[in-house]
């Protein structure tokens, strides 16, 4: 038993700091890695697998917290994730070598996937209906601000100290967060302890492993093609086998009956993947199109994404009446639009385009973006049962990490590939391109939200 008892937004302010510390951390040390190649005297292509590394085994053990948050209870198994991932990062502060560096963020990235979903399931679990919309609100902005800030963070830092403190940081961070879970969140494993499909786990790992390796190769200036198709054709195959595996287990790792439910199957399978994808490969072209395109320099770059971090916190404030006026399918699909356009809109951010416009871009892209992402993610587990809740937020998570891992991958192939038809190095027209095709995948989402039924999620807005 918790010693105080938290009201659902503490709850939910609690959950959305461990994500913070989760996403900042992925972040922040994309801008380290030439500071870690030189202290593990290796290339910086070749400290890219530091990253590589934690993203694959996020993945892989993703499938795996539904069932550790049903055995353990979800807020036990948030506190354990949270304690091996900070032990974790102060490892990765003191490795001797790479070698030992690599694995200890394998171990990092598998602690990470239990934190982001079973700490969904803690918020699904404790939230009244009448506060999930508010309280998805508050644990979506670390996903949404940290990617944006941990740049400018990790510049900082490798500036003005050392590349370990960014890791150092978080020990502090999770003692902290862990003591605060203790005492204001009961535990609430469920009676009926299922087993472990080690079998679908195997799958479901080889299929996801082959599939983010071959997407990150995709995204390497030398791109072995051959090697990234083998993979991703393997990680098809495996994925087919998992689900099969899936729809005839008595207790399967990934429910596929889920895929029935429509609020959950187009908000997080199929309409919501390619607004994801779309995502996923914005935070990855904008700072790159400052200093490619506009020549400004990686930390110049990084504030200039301020704006879209500002849109974001503008937006939170007013996302939870905007829902509970407009309804969800109306917002979904009005709102799908206005981020559509704004992502259009890089297209036309080039250099004579007055600084202060741009960062008008960014606000609004900022602004959409986030309401766009509280209204699927809330939907998503609209008419999901109590005790389905593990499995739909593990397989929401996966779903997510695949959109996201694609979206880079896209994004640096089309980049590579309009460089090359052009015969000049990546500039201006390649961003545009690029652009076109993320407004393009937003665009393809639309017509599922439109499918969506006019009381979708009534129950949430009117609770």
């Amino acid at each position: 038993m918790s010693l105080f008892r938290a009201s659902p937004t503490m709850i939910a302010l609690l959950v959305a700091s461990a994500y913070f510390m989760e996403n900042l951390d992925g972040s922040a040390i994309t801008i380290v890695l030439p500071q870690i190649a030189g202290t593990f005297h290796v290339t910086a292509s070749a400290a890219s697998l530091g990253v590589t590394a934690y993203m694959v085994s996020q993945a892989i053990f993703l499938v795996m917290s539904a069932w550790a948050a049903d055995r353990f209870g979800p807020r036990n198994a948030f506190c354990w994730a949270i304690a091996l991932f900070s032990v974790m990062s102060l490892a990765c502060a003191f490795c001797p070598n790479f070698t030992v560096f690599v694995a200890v963020r394998i171990v990092q990235g598998a602690a990470a996937a239990f934190m982001s979903p079973v700490g969904r399931v803690v918020v699904l679990r404790t939230a009244p209906k009448n506060e999930l919309i508010r309280a998805f609100g508050i644990t979506i902005w670390p996903g949404l601000i940290a990617p944006i800030i941990g740049q400018p963070i990790g510049g900082v830092i490798a500036t003005y100290a050392t590349w370990q403190w960014i890791f150092v940081l978080n020990v502090p961070l999770g003692i902290i967060g862990i003591a605060l879970l203790l005492m204001f969140i009961d535990n609430q494993a469920l009676a009926q302890r299922r087993p472990l499909d080690i079998t679908g786990f195997m799958l479901t790992a080889v299929s996801l492993a082959a599939l983010l390796f071959g997407l990150d190769l995709l995204t390497h200036a030398e791109v072995n093609v051959p090697a990234a198709v083998l993979l991703l054709v393997a990680g098809v195959v495996f994925g087919v086998l998992a689900i099969r595996r899936a729809s005839r287990h008595h207790s399967p790792l990934i429910d596929t009956t889920l895929a029935a439910i429509r609020n959950f199957a187009y908000t997080s399978i199929t309409g919501g993947t390619f607004f994801r994808v779309a995502m996923g490969a914005a935070p990855f072209l904008l700072p790159l199109l400052f200093q490619l395109g506009f020549g400004m320099t990686a930390f110049a770059a990084s504030l200039m994404m301020l704006g879209y971090a500002g849109g974001n916190l503008i937006m939170k404030s007013m996302t939870t009446g905007i829902i509970r006026r407009f309804g969800f399918r109306r917002i979904l699909v009005v709102n799908g639009v206005l981020v559509t356009v704004s992502m259009l809109t890089f297209v036309f951010a080039t250099p004579v385009v007055p600084i202060a416009i741009i960062i008008g871009f960014l606000i609004f892209a900022g602004l959409t973006r986030s309401l766009q992402f509280t209204a699927l993610n809330t939907l998503a587990f609209a008419d999901i049962h109590q005790e389905s809740m593990s499995n739909a937020s593990a397989m929401h998570a996966m779903v997510q990490q695949i959109a996201f891992a694609l979206g880079i991958a896209l994004g640096s192939v089309i980049l590579s590939l309009s460089s090359t038809i052009r015969g000049a190095p990546i500039g201006i027209p390649d961003f545009q391109v690029a652009f076109l095709f993320a407004t393009a995948a937003i665009a393809v989402s639309l017509p599922w939200m439109l499918r969506l039924t006019a009381d979708a999620g009534e129950h949430l807005r009117r609770a």
